[in-house]
């Protein structure tokens, strides 16, 4: 046994035992749960949590249910993500990385996750299978997953154009990759080539075998320097290529019920607008 088989197999067991108040189901994801994981690969363990218990489990279960599985070192969160679970990241003594992404009975929202492949360990009650069956029949996740990109990539330009003015720089350089993961995001979908395991929250993994290499030279385009004229040249850059695709890729699905109205021609006048008085409103 491997130590990857190790921690599925302790993490099995221990939901097997009951011992962890609300735990109903455990899945493991990712490259362990395709089977194509090697000595560097982490786990991404998806535990289901009875409503009842969440509050506990969030406070003071994962961090005993994590300490049970190995020597525990190193124990971060709960990050919440989005709609989709409260995440924490582990490290143990004999240097495996796991996380943990937890939800409750009530707000499981699986989306695109759904389609990932996936090995099942523990499943109390048969509910997260079930919510598994039913996401899968669904495709509403696409629709969900452009409409999330799109306002927080115009949301982010909005902020940098004002780090800019305030000439927060590396302020601005942070939010910059923002509009990069979301830039990613579109290149995947225009390209069908979707993520490992669907996760679209990490659309940087493995991006540079994914996508095309034009795709690539646009991604070194939005690269900038800590200077207010690098990054304004950047962010006209990523704004003009992101609307010219997004608008393309949404005609391209043809989809009669969905009603779009598209306000970044408006923003990115408004932004070169601002910058205009910077001296850096062309790229």
């Amino acid at each position: 046994m491997n130590l990857h088989e190790k921690y599925v197999f302790n993490c099995k067991s221990l939901a097997e035992s009951e011992e962890i108040n609300g735990l109903s189901a455990v899945m493991v994801g990712g490259s362990v749960g395709r089977g194509d994981y090697d000595s560097l690969s982490d786990i991404d363990f998806f535990l289901l949590v009875e409503d009842g218990y969440l509050a506990e489990f969030l406070d003071i279960g994962m961090r005993r249910m994590a300490s049970l599985l190995g020597e525990l070192l190193l124990f971060h969160g709960p990050v919440r993500t989005g709609k989709f679970a409260h995440s924490f990241s582990t490290f143990f003594a004999d240097r495996m990385m796991c996380s943990f992404h937890v939800n409750s009975t009530s707000t499981l929202d699986l989306g695109v996750m759904s389609k990932a492949p996936h090995l099942m360990l523990y499943d109390k009650d048969g509910r997260y299978g079930r919510a598994l069956d039913e996401s899968k029949a669904e495709t509403p996740w696409l629709r969900s997953l452009l409409d999330s990109t799109y306002n927080l990539f115009w949301l982010r330009s909005l902020g940098v154009c004002k780090d800019i003015e305030r000439d927060y720089i590396w302020l601005a350089l942070f939010h910059m990759s923002d509009l990069r993961s979301q830039m990613m995001i579109l290149m995947r979908l225009i390209e069908d080539a979707p993520p490992n395991g669907m996760n679209y929250q990490r659309s940087a993994k493995c991006i540079e075998k994914d996508i095309s290499d034009d795709s690539l030279d646009v991604l070194d385009r939005t690269l900038c320097v800590h200077s207010r004229e690098s990054v304004s040249s950047a962010l006209l850059f990523c704004m003009d290529w992101y609307s010219r695709h997004y608008s393309s890729f949404v005609k391209s699905m043809k989809w009669e019920d969905f009603s779009w109205v598209d306000p970044s021609d408006e923003i990115q006048y408004f932004v070169k607008d601002r910058l205009e008085t910077l001296g850096a409103s062309r790229y």
